[in-house]
């Protein structure tokens, strides 16, 4: 496992600031481009269906990666991570620079796209464990949910004012983000003494094994995959159809250019609580019962009359989907910090809800969007959160303990 050569908390903790402000322009980076990618590949494509296609590449690749990390990737640290994140990150805005009219080139983009957003995740979670102490978890995913969240507030307004102007510029400014990233990045390393040991994994790992431990982990966690893979379901739907949507609506208000933002918004303040809190124990339970009254609010979606109301049920939906968020990612930790050989497979078990969610949701709302519009899209997610969330109540033992012996058998 790795440890602490520098046990002083307090330049630890400045350490993780550095961390958290390096998240920060990795995320800026990212919600630039996840802004202005619908919107560059609708003008490009035209097809709503189609687009959902392009966009499922990002997470088929990150499933892929997440599926493999544990054979490939299983004694890598996070610095690899980062380093994997930042190149990863330049080849998608590059990719769309470079070749703007040609879909090969979409396609390797995407494909770098859903790299970089795993391998973020695993350097998130694998500095997480390496500096916090396991009452801290919750405080941890707190501050990265703040930065991440202020991230995911700035990028789309800058991205919907260069749109206005030029939209090629989005791509420039990503670049920028992720060099800077980059640069803190060192600048951490340089100032800091934390160092961590490789994992060893006692055996050697297949494709085939790393089936069986995923079948062994989910038959313990598909409940809380579940949820998750729903919530990041709707993120899809909101990050794709939702922009597309909230730019048809500008010539009605100049407010619907602030739907994601307002989106993100609540996840900024609820960030900023939940770091102050230390919950230990609940948060599956309470984590459940944020995503059930997000449903319900987002099922409201289809009915608002005005750009008002449609903002006022996205904060909503949004104050309630952070908090759920929160608690699932510090729940994983929990289970992430008890594993020692095997932890990057449940981290990329974790992240493969999200990159299925990915590779569905984008084709699910397009088609779904033809039929019936994005605005009524937006409602039958929320219903369908709402349906799945209450039976996973009644599945989900009040207690999940972590497999250990049958690994020995594979």
């Amino acid at each position: 496992m790795p440890f602490l050569k520098n046990s002083a908390r307090s330049k630890v903790n400045t350490v993780f600031g550095f961390f958290a402000v390096f998240t920060f322009f990795v995320y800026l980076g990212d919600a630039v481009m996840s802004y202005v990618t619908p919107v560059f590949l609708d003008n490009k494509v035209s097809d709503p269906f189609w687009t959902g296609v392009i966009f499922a590449t990002s997470s088929a690749i990150g499933l892929i990666f997440n599926f493999l990390a544990g054979e490939v990737f299983g004694s890598k640290s996070t610095n690899f991570f980062v380093r994997a994140t930042i190149f990863a990150a330049l080849a998608f805005p590059l990719a769309f620079l470079l070749a703007p009219n040609y879909i090969p080139m979409y396609l390797l983009g995407m494909a770098a796209w859903g790299i970089y957003y795993e391998t973020q995740a695993f350097a998130s979670f694998k500095f997480i464990e390496l500096t916090r102490r396991k009452d801290e978890y919750s405080e941890a995913w707190g501050t990265i949910a703040t930065v991440t969240s202020v991230a995911y507030f700035v990028g789309p307004i800058i991205a919907t004012y260069l749109i206005d102007h030029f939209l090629e510029l989005n791509f420039y400014v990503a670049i920028g983000c992720y060099i800077t990233a980059y640069l803190i990045y060192q600048l951490m390393k340089a100032k800091s003494q934390l160092k961590e040991k490789a994992e060893k994994i006692a055996t050697p790992v297949t494709p085939k094994i790393e089936l069986k431990r995923w079948v062994i982990y989910m038959k313990r966690l598909w409940p809380l995959w579940s949820f998750g893979w729903m919530m990041y379901l709707i993120e899809a739907f909101f990050w794709t159809i939702g922009i597309v949507y909230a730019e048809s609506l500008k010539g009605e208000s100049e407010l619907a250019g602030f739907i994601i933002s307002v989106h993100v918004l609540p996840t900024i303040l609820i960030g900023l609580i939940m770091s102050k809190l230390k919950i230990k124990t609940g948060k599956k339970k309470w984590a459940l019962l944020s995503g059930l009254v997000a449903g319900v609010i987002l099922f409201g979606f289809g009915w608002a009359r005005n750009i008002n109301e449609i903002l006022m049920i996205v904060a909503g939906y949004s104050v309630f989907s952070a908090i759920s968020f929160n608690l699932l990612w510090a729940t994983y930790e929990d289970y992430v910090s008890r594993e020692d050989k095997y932890e990057n497979d449940l981290i990329g078990l974790e992240q493969s809800a999200s990159s299925l969610a990915w590779v569905i949701g984008p084709i699910i709302a397009g088609s779904v969007t033809e039929f019936v519009g994005a605005k009524m899209t937006m409602s039958y997610a929320g219903l369908a959160l709402f349906i799945g969330t209450i039976f996973i109540f009644f599945v989900i033992p009040k207690k999940i303990y972590m497999p250990h012996k049958p690994f020995s058998r594979i």
